[in-house]
């Protein structure tokens, strides 16, 4: 009886489908990868006063789940944070923090090679702010970069820097 049940049982597992293993899909951090492993600088400079000499530090995670970024500005720490893959949206999330407090949050949508980052920036005092950033990569070492800000019910760039690889 029990040689019988054992063999039913066995039967019947071998009836159950095996697991469809999917085939290995695009990295969907693959918009950003080409800006990991480098130092991107740029300078700003502001009329009446001095340059703004500006560092990204860009590194895949170690668990190579996330994008990590680092800011400098004049070598003084300014923004921490990172991208990561939110697959319920399908679309790159990220999340920094300022040296005075900020909190931003967006998305990344693509077109191509370029992207348009929507950011929500949360102050110290709870006000958010919406801004928009496009980053165009011109070459394997640079990229321009702006920020853009509603004035007037339309988009209008308020910042636009040119970034490029530090050498090593």
């Amino acid at each position: 009886m029990l040689a019988h049940r054992m063999a039913l049982a066995l039967f019947l597992l071998a009836m159950i489908p095996a697991p469809t293993i999917a085939a290995p899909t695009a990295d969907p951090l693959a918009p950003i990868l080409w800006m990991t492993g480098k130092t991107w600088v740029a300078d700003a400079t502001n009329p009446g006063s001095k340059p703004t000499h500006i560092e990204s530090t860009v590194s895949l995670a170690p668990n190579g789940a996330a994008v990590e970024f680092s800011t400098t500005f004049n070598g003084i720490p300014e923004y921490d944070g990172f991208y990561a893959y939110d697959p319920t949206i399908k679309k790159i999330r990220f999340w920094y923090t300022s040296a005075s407090g900020d909190y931003s949050r967006g998305v990344i949508d693509t077109n191509g090679d370029a992207l348009l980052l929507t950011i929500t920036v949360t102050g110290r005092a709870g006000t958010t702010t919406t801004l928009r950033s496009h980053i165009k990569p011109t070459s394997p070492t640079a990229y321009d970069w702006n920020v853009e800000a509603q004035l007037n019910g339309a988009w209008t760039e308020i910042l636009h820097l040119h970034y490029t690889a530090k050498a090593t």
